[in-house]
């Protein structure tokens, strides 16, 4: 889904809508109950998910000798930032309880939102 679209709008448009859209999603799952929950988060996951393909085609384009390094570099570390996070979030959760570290990561893609400005305009640039 973010390929695609990230072919037809751009890159930084589809890294910014996603860093827009996830905290939206995240404080509306935050103030529904019950079963209204389910279709907010069938439509968060695609919205935080969408900017993997998005972020390696960048790194292909920024890398193209060495596309498969770079790749395999990005996601590695990936893998280990995303671990890290996981235990920093539990580790919130228990000091400030689950709604306080939800409310904080809900903020934090809006952290990264000017980064997107940094991003090149056009692909292969």
């Amino acid at each position: 889904m973010g390929g695609a679209l990230s072919d037809r709008i751009g890159r930084r448009q589809v890294i910014a809508l996603s860093l827009l859209a996830t905290p939206l999603l995240m404080f509306v799952f935050l103030e529904v109950e019950g079963w209204a929950r389910l279709p907010v988060l069938l439509a968060l996951g695609p919205v935080v998910v969408s900017t993997a393909p998005v972020k390696l085609a960048l790194v292909q384009e920024a890398f193209p000798e060495n596309r498969a390094l770079a790749s395999g570099a990005v996601m590695s570390v990936n893998f280990v930032v995303n671990s890290l996070v996981v235990v920093a979030i539990g580790a919130m959760a228990d000091l400030v309880g689950m709604r306080g570290a939800l409310t904080a990561c809900a903020l934090a893609p809006l952290l990264g939102l000017p980064l997107t400005l940094l991003l090149p305009r056009k692909s292969g640039a």
